[in-house]
């Protein structure tokens, strides 16, 4: 097959494919339509300092962390899974959208893949280096290196049965295998 640049993603109730430039989203309304959404995405650029190797992977891996949650929250919107219109704002969301006005969502999106970032990190490398250290006098230095992979996959596959009890990751879950088809059926076509 050629290379080609284009990835996709899961969403509530339907998939999303993205190429260079633009990105589209497929996703099952109540009405049990399919509502198609196309945009322009440009993501952080190649300019000064995200040329470079490292810095562009990172502005990369950033880019698609806050883009995937935007779409994410889209879809559920379309999907009728709007959870924003239903309660009263509390006196903290008043504020927040007086301070910040539309802002707000963005301000959002970026607290939450910050703290996702940080709580990955915490989740998958330093606990499992600390609960490696117990190991220490009893094993060979070598085999730290497999006690941790062997406590980062049992964190992995904990984390993933926890998330997959839950109603909206489940059927997710099922739209992510239609994801894959999507993306290789693009791929095949550029052909």
């Amino acid at each position: 097959m050629k290379r080609t640049n284009i990835g996709g993603q899961a969403v509530i109730e339907g998939v999303m494919m993205r190429g260079k430039k633009m990105y589209a989203m497929a996703v099952r309304n109540p009405e049990g339509g399919i509502t198609i959404e196309k945009k322009e995405w440009g993501g952080l650029g190649r300019k000064g300092l995200f040329r470079l190797p490292i810095f562009r992977g990172v502005a990369a891996f950033v880019d698609s962390l806050v883009t995937g949650t935007r779409i994410l929250m889209r879809s559920a919107e379309i999907a009728g899974e709007d959870w924003t219109e239903e309660a009263e704002p509390s006196k903290f969301e008043k504020f927040l959208q007086e301070k910040l006005g539309d802002r707000m969502n963005d301000i959002i999106i970026y607290c939450s893949v910050g703290f996702s970032l940080i709580l990955g990190m915490l989740l998958f490398f330093l606990l499992p280096v600390w609960l490696g250290n117990f190991f220490k006098t009893m094993v060979p230095t070598w085999a730290l290196g497999v006690i941790e992979g062997l406590i980062r996959i049992a964190i992995f596959l904990l984390y993933l049965f926890g998330i997959s009890r839950m109603k909206e990751i489940h059927r997710v879950f099922q739209y992510h295998g239609a994801e894959h088809k999507t993306i290789n059926v693009s791929k095949a076509k550029k052909n």
